[in-house]
Parts: C-alpha cells; structure tokens; sequence
C-alpha cells in the first residue's frame, strides 16, 4: 500500500489530537518501511511553518529525512495550476489540491 500523508496526519501527533495514537503508529510504519508514503514538500513546509521554530523544524525534517518509507514529491508551477483547476472541480482547497492531484498520478 501506498499513500499520500497529508499534514493532519502529523499535527494528529504532535498537537495528540483525538487520533494521535492511530496517527503515531502509522507514521511508525511509514518510519520503518513497512507503509510506503509519499508527502508533498509543500506539507513539510506547511508543517514547519505551524512549528515555527528553527530547532524543531530541523528535528522534524532530519528526523523525517531517514524514514525508509516515505518519498517526498516536489511539485512544478505547472503542476499547482493543475492542482488548482482539479481542486475547483471536485470542491477542494489548495493543499488538499494538491494532495489529490498526487495522488492521482
């Protein structure tokens, strides 16, 4: 199984939402490479942002940057148009967009 983790699943966790548990234990998954995943740039940044501190940004990302199964997708300006255009069709806004439009191939 392969999939598109969107912000939520991390803010899940690290806010311990109603579902932080289920969250955590998936991204443990995805950690170890038994889940494969993929997660867009722009959702670290979004992540980071919501951080705002370098020091915790650094964590997340280097901590993130050796999980075996997670593959982070750069996007084009092409591609947001897209993303956009298909996110007005079905009722989405731009980050949920984009995560579609991922994952769609």
């Amino acid at each position: 199984m392969t999939c598109v983790i969107d912000a939520n699943v991390f803010l899940e966790v690290l806010y311990k939402r109603g579902r932080w548990k289920g969250a955590k234990a998936f991204l443990e998954e995805v950690k170890e490479g038994r889940v494969g995943a993929y997660i867009l740039h722009f959702t670290l940044h979004r992540i980071s942002a919501l951080l705002g501190r370098p020091e915790l940004v650094a964590r997340l990302l280097s901590e993130v940057a050796t999980w075996r199964g997670l593959t982070v997708v750069g996007t084009t300006v092409q591609e947001e148009v897209a993303a956009c255009q298909l996110a007005a069709e079905v009722g989405l806004d731009f980050d949920d967009g984009l995560a579609y439009y991922l994952s769609r191939g």
